[in-house]
């Protein structure tokens, strides 16, 4: 596998390798809460990327045409909710009792919101 900017070849092995070690080690990790630094820099970094991305999108302005559809035909439903679906499982991943996370018609616990326990 070559990299055509940088103009060196490194085997696809050790690009496996790069990203196996650092992954495993992070999956030994049973408890939590030694994970909460890196879901803090992975905030911050999905906050950047977002802010980045306004400021490349408004940089020369917005120009609405008529070539373009500014909603999706039907067809397109099942992807959205596919979409939907996807980003939201992650829950059920990291949640012993997902039921317990309801408070009072339908609204999250305020503790989840905060991070406090009871």
């Amino acid at each position: 596998m070559s990299n055509a900017k940088l103009d060196f070849d490194v085997d696809i092995r050790i690009y496996i390798l790069m990203i196996y070690v650092p992954l495993l080690i992070l999956c030994i990790v049973k408890d939590l809460k030694y994970l909460v630094p890196f879901s803090v820099i992975a905030n911050v970094c999905i906050v950047i990327v977002f802010g980045i991305t306004l400021y490349y999108m408004f940089k020369d302005g917005i120009t609405i045409t008529d070539d373009i559809d500014m909603i999706a035909s039907y067809d397109k439903i099942p992807l959205f909710f596919a979409t939907v679906i996807f980003a939201m499982e992650g829950i059920g991943v990291v949640s012993y009792a997902p039921a317990s996370f309801i408070f009072y018609c339908s609204l999250v616990r305020p503790q989840i919101a905060t991070g406090k326990k009871k």
